[in-house]
């Protein structure tokens, strides 16, 4: 949330300037100055935002990126049916930030079970049932691997193939599971996938905000030369 709340207001506040500047700076600058379908250049890129602005089309576009960013929290959640597309996409952000926070979240899960006596094989049904449709698929196959003789975890994890948390969390998994310790072992592993994933999001978070401020020093930049333009 914090990392992710000063690129959305940048955004925010480049989508205000925008519609100001668009519904009543150039229209009072067009209808003292007249003859606005001649401008060229900056001051007609100005022109034309602001047709755009006051237009259907405008409202159109906010809606059609609200949509999408549903959408794209939607899949995030949702299995999609155990589509191997699926795979590919938990590669990239923000797919892969999901399984990382997701995977983090469900070996400390696992870990807090453990140490209160609860079986592995129980533990993963308990956790499975409360978790959304993206990681209950990947804890079910993980069951499913377990029931067919994977009787140790990171073998089940990795007999499941869903790349779940991560091949190298299986991979650490896969040697300490034979341990008695186990739930202690799974407890420090989470802790530093967290920070793992913590890291990637103030990364990306860091990146977009960057891409941000430069947008909207850009587009001062762009008025600044319009109005200009229109005054000569």
């Amino acid at each position: 949330v914090k990392g992710l709340t000063y690129p959305i207001i940048l955004v925010v506040v480049a989508v205000g300037v925008l519609f100001f500047l668009g519904s009543y700076v150039i229209p009072q600058i067009t209808e003292s100055v007249g003859n606005a379908e001649s401008w060229t250049g900056a001051a007609g890129s100005l022109y034309k935002t602001s047709i755009f602005v006051q237009s259907q089309k405008f409202i159109y576009s906010i809606v059609f990126s609200l949509l999408l960013l549903i959408t794209i929290f939607k899949t995030m959640t949702s299995s999609w049916f155990n589509s191997p597309i699926r795979k590919y996409f938990d590669k990239i952000p923000p797919w892969s930030i999901y399984r990382e926070m997701q995977g983090s979240a469900f070996i400390i899960s696992l870990s807090s079970m453990l140490k209160a006596g609860i079986k592995i094989h129980d533990s993963l049904i308990r956790i499975s049932k409360n978790s959304s449709s993206w990681t209950k698929s990947r804890i079910n196959k993980i069951i499913v691997a377990q029931k067919s003789g994977q009787s140790g975890l990171g073998d089940a994890m990795h007999e499941a193939d869903q790349g779940f948390p991560d091949r190298e969390t299986i991979d650490d998994i896969r040697f300490y599971q034979s341990l008695n310790n186990l739930d202690k072992i799974l407890e420090k592993i989470g802790e530093q996938n967290m920070k793992r994933t913590l890291s990637n999001l103030e990364k990306i978070s860091g990146r977009i905000s960057a891409i941000a401020m430069i947008l909207i020093i850009s587009m001062v930049v762009w008025i600044v030369i319009g109005v200009m333009s229109i005054q000569d």
